[in-house]
């Protein structure tokens, strides 16, 4: 979880994610965007609306087209960011909005 949130709180135009967190880019079916071959699920995602708020934070609102899950993983939990900083995984709350920096801007 900390992970997803730090990969989030960094601009990949300046900084290969891939590279700077040990992760494998897959190709994916529907979009241009590499999925991630660690990740337990993968969402494949168009771009349908942008917004951008002070300091120049932009917001994506998605639109979901292809599903993948990583059959051969060991570690079956998933964990689910429920928008603000604070995760669950099967039940548990973990709160992690110290973490969520650039949001922070904004709020």
């Amino acid at each position: 979880m900390k992970t997803a949130v730090d990969i989030g709180n960094i601009s990949g135009e300046d900084i290969d994610k891939f590279e700077k967190f040990s992760l494998t880019p897959k190709k994916g079916e529907k979009v241009g965007a590499p999925i991630i071959e660690e990740c337990l699920f993968n969402l494949e995602c168009k771009v349908i609306e942008e917004h951008t708020f002070k300091n120049d934070i932009n917001m994506f609102v998605l639109e979901g087209v292809s599903a993948h899950q990583n059959t051969t993983r060991k570690e079956r939990r998933a964990f689910h960011a429920k928008g603000d900083g604070t995760f669950f995984v099967e039940g548990k709350h973990i709160d992690l909005r110290s973490r969520m920096t650039r949001w922070q801007e904004v709020i």
